[in-house]
């Protein structure tokens, strides 16, 4: 009976992991500073980088031609300005006083991220601004011992919006990732052991065409 429960509950646990293999093929990474970023489906590599940043992604809206850059910096440990300069020089780049939508900690506390409104001044930085009503800003900050991580995008506002929760899955994918990965792992040890098989092969995706090693307990189970 053990045994029984012991295969179905493997055979559930190998569907995800099936599935996660697959996806892993198609999802590339982006890595700033220590930290590695799952790039999702919307998102690219931006084909030129900001001056002075770790590089950037390009978000495309799916229903326009529009696009949102997403420009990630690293200068080093101990440098960039901490937290909360870095929250009032974005804050300063908007005309008269932003609407901030949200502030908050994700990632259990470890992504400190900002949503503001308001007509944000686009140019360089000692140079003639533009204004730019109705826009929005989304940052995000990775605190690390190594240099802290800094993520900005501006838009319009109604742009950022549809980019709003794909650009929180990016820059909490450093944290999720990783513990996901753990969590199967641990859970496909203790599932393998029980019934006495490695858990290498526990987890080994399956390919198209090959034998299904826990279809094949499962059956023999029944």
């Amino acid at each position: 009976m053990k045994r029984r429960i012991a295969i179905i509950l493997l055979a559930s646990l190998s569907l995800p992991l099936l599935t996660s293999a697959e996806e892993s093929k198609s999802s590339k990474t982006f890595k700033a500073g220590e930290f590695v970023f799952v790039v999702a489906k919307n998102w690219t590599k931006k084909v030129q980088a900001r001056a002075m940043s770790a590089g950037g992604l390009t978000y495309n809206l799916e229903t326009t031609e529009a696009t949102l850059d997403a420009d990630f910096y690293h200068f080093g440990e101990g440098q960039g300005g901490g937290v909360e300069a870095n929250i009032a020089r974005w804050r300063s780049q908007f005309e008269g006083t932003p609407a901030e939508k949200t502030r908050t900690k994700l990632a259990d506390g470890k992504v400190e991220f900002l949503h503001l409104e308001g007509t944000f001044l686009s140019g360089p930085p000692f140079g003639k601004k533009t204004p730019n009503k109705d826009y929005a800003m989304l940052g995000a900050i990775l605190t690390s011992a190594q240099g802290d991580v800094f993520i900005k995008l501006t838009g319009p506002k109604s742009n950022v919006a549809k980019a709003l929760e794909s650009f929180k899955t990016l820059i909490t994918s450093p944290y999720t990732s990783k513990r996901a990965s753990i969590e199967k792992s641990n859970a496909a040890g203790l599932l393998a052991a029980s019934i006495g098989v490695s858990p290498e092969l526990a987890t080994r995706p399956i390919r198209k065409g090959a034998p299904c090693f826990t279809c094949g307990l499962f059956k023999q189970s029944l």
